[in-house]
């Protein structure tokens, strides 16, 4: 590869200077190692660089050393496609840098404000700090550190544009990630892999949103580093588990003041009951979703949950009628309408006082718990669905359904990690052929 031409300020002792005076061209010196292949195309093809800038007007050192083109390669360009083709290759080199200097920041101001977006807001408000971080890390790499006595001024900085969005930034900064500590927690040390994973696929959806608004023509994270994650078995409750934690629940409600709807037992069983996550679905239902007289008959009630603008995750599931009229009347007690959510909790609380009865149980001698989130009742959902109760002979379900009642869509890698729990479909599937057509 060549060598980058110098400017003159960065003169060097051994070097070899070689001066360009062609008419209308502002004098200047470029420095290139002896002997480099710079050099040589220099000389060889001065009469060309000439009539390209007579032809073109076009400052073909300027462009050389902003490192839009190589000497190499426009050497190759002039012998393919003449003087003419050289200075058009030139030109549009130089609108497509001026298309790439567009600022990051505004671009992402209006990512977050697009209508069309199919992300959650709570996923974009974590999407937002986290490519903030990203630019963070590219506007310290280009300009130096913020603060300090070396810190240049807000008007000196150049800006992170599109052009800072390439592969090998986006490996950088996540291989930086992979060193940096956390910061919200710091006893913990670096940041785990797959916090890093999620940082890089929130700049991923970032740059697919900029290709589909035509500022990129491919998405450079795609192809950038990714770290490689451990497989890790989801975290379940056991039916003794649950059992335990739902009468510590109770207990802890009966206990405690409601000034307000906080989360206590019912929302539990709701989640567990439905699989939902904790506020993208789990908080977001109605009494308008729980079609409770859509089959008065029936001991199962079904629910439609996915009440976003994820398409994928919409879907119907199913809970028991006891439950569901539970739901109902507790919307009735807290003056909840039709149209409003069930749980109106904030972000923070399903964690917070689901840690509190987890601590309980901690204190109480059962350290098993200590380790257990709110998620961790999806993981229990899925595991136990597939796993059906054995000891009543009552079979759970396949992955395919599993899949779709866990709004999962047609991402059944995703469900996959419950396949071990499975129960023996090949042997029940023979059994249902030997009793339906008599084989036994």
């Amino acid at each position: 590869m060549a060598r980058k031409l110098l400017s003159l300020r960065e003169q060097a002792k051994n070097y070899h200077q070689i001066r360009f005076r062609t008419p209308g061209w502002e004098s200047g010196r470029f420095e290139m190692s002896s002997g480099s292949t710079d050099r040589k195309v220099m000389e060889a093809y001065r009469s060309k660089l000439q009539s390209l800038y007579q032809e073109g007007r076009f400052d073909v050192l300027a462009a050389v050393k902003a490192r839009r083109i190589s000497l190499p390669t426009l050497k190759q360009v002039m012998d393919e496609q003449g003087v003419a083709g050289a200075v058009a290759h030139l030109k549009q080199l130089e609108r497509e840098q001026e298309e790439r200097s567009v600022d990051l920041a505004p671009l992402l101001t209006q990512y977050l404000e697009d209508p069309n977006r199919t992300a959650l807001d709570t996923t974009l408000a974590l999407y937002k700090d986290m490519i903030k971080v990203f630019l963070a890390y590219v506007d310290t790499e280009i300009n130096g550190p913020v603060d300090g006595k070396k810190a240049k001024q807000a008007g000196q900085r150049e800006p992170v544009t599109l052009r800072h969005l390439t592969r090998d930034w986006a490996s950088k900064w996540v291989r930086y990630l992979e060193q940096r500590p956390s910061i919200r927690y710091p006893k913990k040390g670096r940041l785990s892999p797959k916090t890093v994973v999620h940082h890089r696929a929130a700049l991923s959806a970032f740059a697919s949103w900029l290709v589909e608004k035509g500022h990129l023509e491919v998405n450079p994270v795609q192809s950038s580093y990714r770290p490689k994650l451990v497989k890790e078995e989801p975290t379940y409750m056991t039916r003794e588990q649950w059992q335990l934690f739902r009468a510590e629940s109770e207990l802890y409600d009966a206990e405690r003041e409601m000034p307000r709807q906080l989360p206590e037992t019912l929302f539990y069983r709701w989640l567990l009951a439905t699989g939902a996550t904790t506020f993208n679905e789990g908080c977001r239902a109605t009494t308008r979703d729980i079609h409770i007289n859509k089959s008065p008959t029936s001991t199962m009630v079904p629910v439609w949950l996915g009440g976003t603008k994820t398409g994928n995750r919409q879907r119907t599931v199913f809970i028991a009628r006891s439950l569901a009229e539970e739901l109902i009347a507790y919307a009735k007690k807290w003056n909840r309408k039709y149209n409003e959510p069930v749980f109106p909790f904030l972000p923070w609380e399903g964690q917070h006082w689901f840690g509190k009865v987890r601590d309980r149980l901690v204190k109480k001698g059962h350290a098993e718990f200590a380790e257990f989130r709110p998620y961790d009742l999806r993981h229990t959902y899925a595991v136990h669905m597939v796993q059906g109760d054995p000891e009543r002979n009552v079979p759970g379900v396949d992955i395919v359904t599993l899949a779709r009642l866990m709004g999962h869509g047609d991402n059944i890698q995703t469900t996959m990690i419950y396949a071990r729990h499975v129960g023996d479909y090949a042997a029940r599937g023979c059994a249902v052929l030997h009793d339906t057509l008599g084989l036994s």
